[in-house]
């Protein structure tokens, strides 16, 4: 039998390079043999990163709460059957801090209680004492701008007592085009905690369609 010297092609095709990501991301790459792969190996720094993925399509979903935040280098290591190995070119990520991203960030907002002076900043102040208040209607929205393009995969909603009953959240790269992440119609007030898989977004809004109780969302 003739051995088998041809290398796998391999390349990293999520996340694109150069990105800013936080939470939780999936890492994708691309891979073929002229005898079939045997396994992707994704690599953070040089260092495993997670376990060796031997079904297409290769991917690890990446918690990145534990990573120092900063820039870091993302790599796939492809093997064939015959033990031949493929190392993809490397792709630049930065790490953006899982503390609050829309922590003092520009908001907007369909409106604010009149004479109340609740305006949509006291939403992503960090202070709990402090709060948006909308007019006594619906729908209200507030979205806050992230300054950049982030990966985004929890929103933390402390509600007041006038709560969303029904509401979405929604992302955008424009504010103009909104994708909803999460829905409800059973909101019951208190904290909501919301996860849902990693999207990629500016724009962050949640958009109420039901008010808890007569006055408006808090």
């Amino acid at each position: 039998n003739v051995p088998d010297n041809t290398p796998p092609a391999v390349s990293i095709t999520s996340p694109p390079d150069g990105v800013i990501i936080a939470g939780s991301f999936t890492v994708s790459a691309s891979a073929t043999d002229n005898m079939g792969v045997a396994g992707v190996q994704f690599k953070l720094d040089g260092v495993n990163l997670g376990l060796e993925d031997t079904t297409p399509p290769y991917s690890i979903t990446w918690n990145t709460r534990p990573t120092p935040a900063g820039s870091h280098t993302l790599t796939a290591v492809a093997r064939d059957a015959s033990g031949n190995v493929t190392t993809s070119s490397a792709i630049s990520v930065t790490v953006a801090s899982s503390i609050n991203l829309a922590l003092n960030k520009a908001t907007t907002v369909s409106s604010v209680e009149i004479g109340s002076g609740l305006a949509g900043s006291n939403a992503v102040d960090g202070n709990v004492n402090t709060r948006w208040g909308s007019q006594w209607s619906e729908p209200q929205w507030i979205y806050v701008d992230l300054g950049a393009s982030l990966n985004v995969n929890n929103v933390l909603l402390n509600w007041e007592n006038a709560f969303g009953a029904a509401y979405q959240v929604q992302v955008s790269a424009d504010a103009t085009n909104w994708n909803t992440v999460y829905s409800t119609t059973i909101g019951d007030g208190g904290i909501d905690d919301i996860s849902f898989g990693p999207v990629t977004a500016r724009y962050v809004r949640m958009y109420g369609t039901v008010r808890g109780i007569s006055w408006g969302f808090s």
